[in-house]
Order: structure tokens, then sequence, then C-alpha cells
């Protein structure tokens, strides 16, 4: 009988990776702060033709969120679904934040997201991502970020535009 051996995913195994490393950046220098996140994303290739809409993405996600010199650290890891696409996976994004003033921040940013179309896992795709936002201190418990990050597909090869929005909310006590 003809065994063949089942070739481990390598998209799993950089996801894998790449969550951990998000999650285990720098020793918090301060106390950490832990966050809720609810953000929504327009995700849309770009083609030959122009940039294309593929899906509208909403989540929700954890985050962590530290001091480490003027800067603020906020790995996080949530979910993520497009209803209009029947696409969903997990984020995990880094948001890395340093205030202009004491109402805005200038914000690097770092994802990876795992997206598959409903229970289709061998054929899931892993996009990495990197941008910027504007953080708006809405108060010590809120902060609200309009961002946009370019996103490539390691399976499809592909390169998107994904402007969205986040708002942070802490979790802690008061």
């Amino acid at each position: 009988m003809n065994q063949r051996k089942k070739k481990p995913n390598i998209h799993v195994k950089m996801v894998t990776i790449l969550i951990g490393v998000l999650l285990m950046a720098s020793p918090p220098a301060k106390a950490q702060e832990l966050g809720l996140n609810a953000w929504g994303m327009e995700f849309a290739p770009l083609k030959e033709a122009g940039v294309e809409h593929m899906a509208f993405y909403p989540g929700l996600s954890l985050s962590l969120t530290y001091e480490a010199g003027p800067w603020a650290l906020s790995p996080s890891l949530g979910l993520e679904w497009a209803a209009d696409a029947a696409y969903w996976g997990l984020m995990a994004m880094l948001y890395a934040d340093h205030p202009i003033n004491d109402h805005l921040g200038l914000d690097i940013i770092l994802a990876v997201m795992h997206d598959q179309m409903g229970n289709d896992w061998t054929n899931a795709e892993v996009f990495v991502g990197a941008g910027t936002g504007i953080s708006w201190f809405i108060h010590d418990r809120a902060v609200l970020t309009p961002n946009v990050l370019v996103y490539y597909g390691l399976r499809t090869n592909t390169w998107a535009l994904a402007p969205g929005v986040n708002l942070w909310v802490s979790l802690e006590d008061g």
C-alpha cells in the first residue's frame, strides 16, 4: 500500500512563528494594559486594471499595550470575517504608536492575516502587511486609529491596499 506522508503547510508554520514574534515583542518597560480592538478594513487587491474590491473585513481582537521608551507597543491577536465574500481567519498585529502631542499619535503597523473561504484550509492564504496610521486619544480608555496598510499574499503573490479604522478600548479598571 502506497502511503504518502503529508507535508506540513509552510504557511501555517510561518503564521505561527510570526504570531509568536509579534506577541513576544520586547519585554515591557512599564505596566501592561489589556484592551479590546474593534476594527474594519476594506481589502482591495491591486490588479492590472486597477484597484478592485475583494471584501470588507470587520474584526475583534485582544491586545496588550505597554510603554517602551517614547513608544506604546500593542501586539494583538483576533478574528476577522468578511460576510460579503465568506472569507475569515486570524489576524495578528503590532501597533507601535509614538505620541505627537496629548491628542494624536503616529503609528507604524505590522500585520499577519490568515484568510480562507469557508472551511477550505488547504487553499488558505497568508497575507503579511505593513502601514501607518494616526491615533486620536479620545481619552485614557479609548483610542481611534484610521490607517492604511499594504498587504502581500504569500501563496497567490497578490498585493492589496487596506484602508481601515481601529477602535481600542481599555479593559482595565480605571
